[in-house]
């Protein structure tokens, strides 16, 4: 039986958590990290096609994108170094969105003490993000 806890009338019952055990967990945040990891492959892989395709990077030598706008905007761009930094980004959220999921899955678990450390290491994570880009 799925996740959810069937009633006598056929419908999800409310009295079980959707997710009964942190077992239940590893295969969806593993599809999570596989999905992830695939995406950000692809990506890599098209600006590296595009990069060896074109023999430019698509921008003046020495130069390269560094806020995550004009990382965007340059991967809109079809700009080969803005599409691989693209990739990279998404491979460096993978792990954070993992644990985005982990708060999820726990606060599906009805699991307050987990819900509580795990949403205290995201938040650590994404203010390691924020203060590694104002310092640098």
């Amino acid at each position: 039986m799925g996740p959810f806890k069937a009633s006598a009338a056929g419908t999800a019952s409310s009295d079980q958590p959707l997710v009964r055990s942190s077992a239940e967990l590893d295969p969806i945040i593993s599809r999570a990290l596989l999905i992830g990891v695939t995406i950000s492959a692809v990506i890599l892989i098209l600006g590296f096609v595009l990069y060896v395709a074109t023999g430019s990077s698509g921008y003046a030598p020495g130069t390269f994108p560094l806020a995550i706008g004009d990382v965007l905007s340059g991967a809109i761009q079809l700009r080969p170094f803005a599409i691989i930094e693209f990739g990279l980004f998404l491979l460096i959220l993978t792990p954070v969105f993992r644990v985005a999921i982990g708060i999820v899955g726990f606060a599906l678990e009805h699991d307050s003490n987990l819900v509580a450390a795990t949403s205290y290491v995201f938040v650590v994570l994404v203010l390691s993000f924020l203060l590694g880009k104002a310092g640098g």
